[in-house]
This record gives structure tokens, sequence and C-alpha cells, in this order.
């Protein structure tokens, strides 16, 4: 009855009780980590998406300009450049 009182349960002293305690708080120090490490990955892939579609736009407003400048010098060049596209 003593060693029920003293220990909580029979075959764990003090020193397993501290040892349990300290490997699962390393256990949920590790899963904290995992989870940060998840959420700046998904941030990375979200802000290297947003610079994708960013350059895209860009991209496709540097062709409308030079379609609207070739267009603005001849008309019957424009048609062919238009066509193609």
């Amino acid at each position: 009855m003593l060693i029920y009182l003293k220990h909580g349960y029979p075959g764990l002293n003090a020193n397993e009780k501290v040892s349990r305690l300290s490997n699962i708080i390393i256990i949920i120090i590790i899963i904290l980590i995992l989870i940060l490490i998840i959420i700046i990955i998904i941030i990375i892939i979200i802000i290297i998406i947003i610079i994708i579609i960013i350059i895209i736009i860009i991209v496709i407003v540097i062709i409308v300009i030079i379609i609207i400048i070739i267009s603005s010098s001849s008309s019957s060049s424009s048609i062919s450049i238009i066509t193609i596209i």
C-alpha cells in the first residue's frame, strides 16, 4: 500500500517518472517544431506562387504594350502578330 501511495503505480520510481515526463515533453516539442516547419514551407510555396503569377502578369502586360506599339506603327504587321498569338 505504501508503494502505491509513494509512486502512484508499481514499477516506476521517481527518476522513471521524470524520465517519462521529459520524454513526453521532448515529443511535444518535436511535433511543434515539425508543425512550424510545415507552416514555413507552405508560406514559402505561397510566396513563390504569388511571385510566379506577378511575373506572368508583367510578361503579359509587356507583350500587350509591344503589340500596341507595333500596331500603332504599322497595321499590317500587327495583324500577323495577333494571329500568331
